[in-house]
């Protein structure tokens, strides 16, 4: 390979490289992310709200506990999902990405012609 084509291979690289890995990520990252606030807000918000009268204590204690089970459970959802669906959309970004900068640095130079 000459040295018109490294430049060039190595121009195309670096121009499409990072914004899709980025866009993919907070794509996949956000939603998750916006889960796990609200389930947390809700969770101590509920607390906030519970009488503390010796009547309902051992009920709220109950529901305290449901309801704190529940945001765990949630929260490691979208850990265990979350997390491995943004870093299969870099991964799969930045494939993409090289793939398409080498066809056009390949385009540029003659090689193959593009449709």
């Amino acid at each position: 390979m000459d040295e018109r084509t490294r430049k060039l291979y190595r121009c195309e690289i670096s121009k499409g490289g990072s914004t899709g890995t980025l866009s993919m990520s907070i794509f996949a990252f956000v939603p998750g992310m916006l889960l796990f606030v609200c389930n947390t807000y809700m969770y101590w918000n509920h607390n906030a709200q519970v009488p503390h009268s010796m009547a309902t204590r051992w009920t709220n204690i109950k529901v305290r506990n449901q309801l704190f089970r529940m945001v765990v459970l949630s929260n490691m959802l979208f850990l265990a999902t979350n997390i491995p669906l943004a870093l299969f959309y870099s991964a799969f970004s930045v494939i993409f990405d090289l793939t398409s900068a080498v066809n056009l640095a390949r385009a540029k130079l003659g090689q193959i012609t593009l449709a």
